[in-house]
């Protein structure tokens, strides 16, 4: 999984900055009068102050932000693009949502940034409360219109994008531990603490990849699976109930890394 980091270069140096550059967390003090909720680092180009200053059109046309991220690897930015962020922090249900306004918004962004490359994902943050309702609205919307669409509270959106400072990754959790205590269960022929082991910690993978804490959830699930995919019950038992969980438990490691794969 390749990092996503923030890229400041290509919102600074954007043939639209000097009209419509400020802090992410400033469109949120002046459209929903929240200070603090987004990093102090991270500028973007408020597209609705473009949209009404300059090109007089209505800030209903348009995404609220853009947001400059790259992949990060082998120590550089690469694959810049834009990411285009609306924030719905005052929305108290998903009731409210409407498929054709969130579709014009975003093409008509699209078309305002048509000079640079646009992130395929589009990014829709709520608060902690809606935000679990609105993501499953939006992404049954997004299925049936082959839309690439995200939905996120702001805790999760600072989780989502890191910065240059934050690599390498250095994971939250001690992966030589989990994987010391999964070796000490194979050692043991322990076989129930084994499996359940894997199970507690693909549950907290799959935490981590809900709160868009993707490197940690990449992380964990690596360190199961290089366990698991040299893992032969056979050598261990031959109790049909045992072999019958191992194919489970295999395969469902397999189908949580495969979301991300």
């Amino acid at each position: 999984m390749v990092p996503i980091i923030y890229n400041e270069d290509i919102i600074v140096s954007h043939l639209i900055a000097k009209h419509c550059l400020c802090l992410l967390d400033e469109v949120s003090q002046r459209d929903y009068n929240k200070v603090g909720i987004f990093s102090s680092k991270i500028k973007c180009l408020a597209l609705d102050d473009y949209e009404t200053k300059f090109c007089g059109g209505s800030k209903d046309n348009t995404m609220d932000a853009a947001v400059g991220i790259s992949d990060y690897q082998n120590n550089r930015k690469v694959n810049h693009r834009l990411l285009l962020v609306e924030l719905r922090l005052d929305y108290q249900s998903s009731r409210n949502l409407d498929k054709s306004s969130l579709v014009r918004k975003i093409k008509h962004s699209k078309d305002l940034l048509s000079e640079s490359r646009i992130a395929p994902n589009s990014c829709f943050i709520f608060s902690e409360e809606v935000a679990p309702k609105a993501q499953s609205w939006v992404r049954r919307f997004a299925r049936e219109f082959s839309a690439n669409w995200e939905v996120m509270n702001p805790i999760q959106f600072n989780a989502f994008i890191k910065f240059e400072s934050d690599m390498p990754y250095q994971p939250e959790n001690d992966l030589d531990r989990i994987k010391e205590v999964l070796y000490e269960c194979l050692k043991k022929k322990d076989l129930k603490n084994f499996f359940d082991n894997t199970r507690y910690w693909r549950t907290e993978a799959l935490k981590y990849r809900n709160q868009f804490k993707l490197l940690e959830f990449e992380a964990i699930t690596d360190t199961l699976w290089n366990i698991w995919k040299s893992f032969d019950i056979a050598a261990y038992s031959s109790d049909e109930m045992d072999i019958l969980e191992s194919e489970i438990e295999k395969e469902d490691l397999q189908i949580l890394i495969g979301r991300y794969a």
